[in-house]
């Protein structure tokens, strides 16, 4: 794959950068275990490869559907992408390299601004790059360097957490932490309200396989982990928990409902 010529398909996953052979491989390998994106096809977009290489290698070229050489910021290129037409946008940066967190930053932002119903979401190597992207509308980021050096401190008060972690933010078994829309709080025909700790008592007396760890009351806002149990549930709110895979609250509010005014 030289880059050359455009991306037809929809649907697609665009991934923005390659800042090591070895970090796309990996990513790609994540992709592989998510449920949302191990089907989806991915589209590599990037001005330059590793090594000043012209053309993508083999090993991994098969496992993408497209690639695109060309800046990723220019219009012209995201079109060659596709983006219209794409469901997700991830941007990759690199340590070596911390003005790429600007040109992400534009590249995510021209996306929103022509194509808002695309997800954006990129790494940054300086953590100041996260506070500048609800600016822009992108939908989500990390700072690779807090997370390295907060998990270095943790994992000095409390050897064995990085193993926790690292079971948490893999997708390949065991479990992950998801953010996932729920009624609870809003539902219809009933106007009696529902706190945060009487849906921990309902989902622990159902046997449901999750647990429960806060909310998110907005889009984009900082969660609420481990509130206080009286906190009463609102119909924006977003559930935080872990569990082995997705759990679909809206198909079980009627048990949860039901097992909250058991005990009321």
């Amino acid at each position: 794959m030289k880059g050359e010529g455009k991306y037809i398909g929809k649907g697609h996953l665009i991934i923005v950068n390659v800042p090591s052979y070895a970090e796309t491989t990996e990513l790609l390998k994540e992709l592989d275990h998510s449920p949302d994106f191990k089907d989806i096809p991915r589209v590599l977009v990037a001005a330059h490869l590793p090594n000043q290489d012209k053309e993508i290698p083999h090993f991994l070229s098969k496992k993408i559907d497209a690639f695109i050489m060309g800046l990723p910021s220019a219009l012209e290129t995201l079109q060659r992408a596709n983006a219209s037409e794409a469901k997700a946008c991830v941007l990759t940066s690199s340590a070596s390299d911390p003005a790429m967190d600007d040109t992400n930053t534009l590249t995510a932002g021209l996306i929103e601004k022509n194509w808002s119903q695309v997800t954006t979401v990129m790494t940054c190597s300086r953590a100041e790059t996260l506070g500048n992207l609800s600016t822009f509308g992108i939908d989500g980021g990390i700072s690779t360097t807090d997370l390295q050096m907060g998990l270095l401190v943790q994992e000095l008060e409390d050897p064995g957490l990085y193993k926790v972690y690292s079971e948490l933010s893999t997708n390949s078994g065991g479990n992950q932490i998801y953010i996932s829309q729920s009624s609870v709080g809003s539902w219809e025909g009933h106007d009696k309200e529902f706190s945060f700790g009487g849906l921990k008592i309902a989902t622990l007396q159902l046997d449901l396989p999750v647990e429960i760890l806060g909310i998110q009351r907005q889009a984009g806002e900082n969660p609420i982990l481990n509130p206080e149990n009286k906190m009463i549930l609102v119909p924006t709110d977003h559930i935080v928990y872990m569990a082995r895979k997705r759990f679909d609250w809206k198909k079980n509010n009627g048990p949860i409902l039901r097992q909250i005014y058991k005990e009321s």
